[in-house]
């Protein structure tokens, strides 16, 4: 059902061909606004989300690795300092 406003002739119609054309532009328009509501409040943010967490686990990793191992300080049997 399409309502054709013509101000014109100053006349009113349905169903006209002008009404067909705005028919599937909005399909197209509200279609557009649904998709890009999606990806801004939910895509972006997960996106943004799960890189953060990977850089952070990341950074975790690559400090580990940097860390030297502790270095034993316990005595040897005999009272001395284990030499290795």
């Amino acid at each position: 059902l399409g309502l054709n406003i013509d101000f014109f002739a100053l006349s009113v119609s349905t169903g006209g061909e002008s009404s067909q054309f705005w028919a599937s532009m909005g399909v197209a328009v509200i279609f557009g606004l649904t998709v890009a509501t999606v990806l801004t409040l939910v895509v972006v943010p997960v996106t943004y989300d799960s890189l953060d967490d990977f850089t952070e686990a990341l950074a975790r990793r690559r400090k580990r690795q940097r860390e030297p191992e502790p270095v034993s300080t316990a005595a040897a049997p005999g009272g001395a300092l284990d030499p290795a």
